[in-house]
């Protein structure tokens, strides 16, 4: 279920002799391409474009290892499914599947909050800047305008010019 290289790229064969099914042996793996990166990060239910930061999540899924006792198989029909020899159970979906999107769910909520904290801080000097230019733009105003550097007064009539 990891993009659709073909097995003899990822793997060796070696029948086991039940019923047409191949059990695969993991080899080095190939040199993951970025469309399979981004088909992968599509299934995962990325948005590549939106999720550029993230996308080392999906990378990441398609080069873990297997866990131990899990192997890949093929059927008689080329379809790739893995099978745990230790509980006997079996499942389409690679077995990390879970694992990378609960760590997609993670970063994808640590980066949230970055970006808000990064907003808040924007929002927070935008307010101080405004403050300062009604003050200094204020007739009425009696404070020590000619105190302010040339670097302060570019600043606060940058932020206070009307768009």
């Amino acid at each position: 279920v990891r993009g659709s290289p073909s097995p003899v790229i990822l793997f060796n064969a070696m029948d086991d002799g039940r019923q047409g099914i191949v059990v695969l042996e993991e080899d080095v793996p190939h040199e993951i391409s970025h469309d399979e990166v981004r088909e992968y990060a599509e299934w995962l239910g990325m948005n590549p474009e939106a999720d550029q930061e993230l996308m080392w999540v999906a990378y990441q899924g398609l080069t873990m290892p297997l866990p131990k006792p899990w192997k890949p198989c093929e059927t008689q029909d080329r379809e790739i499914f893995y099978y745990n020899f230790e509980t006997g159970e079996s499942s389409w979906d690679h077995p990390n599947d879970d694992r990378v999107r609960r760590l997609l769910a993670e970063h994808r909520t640590a980066l949230a909050e970055k970006r808000a904290r990064a907003h808040q801080r924007l929002q927070r000097r935008e307010r101080r800047f405004l403050r300062v230019a009604r003050c200094l733009l204020n007739p009425r105003s009696r404070g020590g305008h000619s105190a302010l550097s040339a670097e302060l007064w570019l600043a606060v009539l940058r932020f206070a010019r009307p768009s």
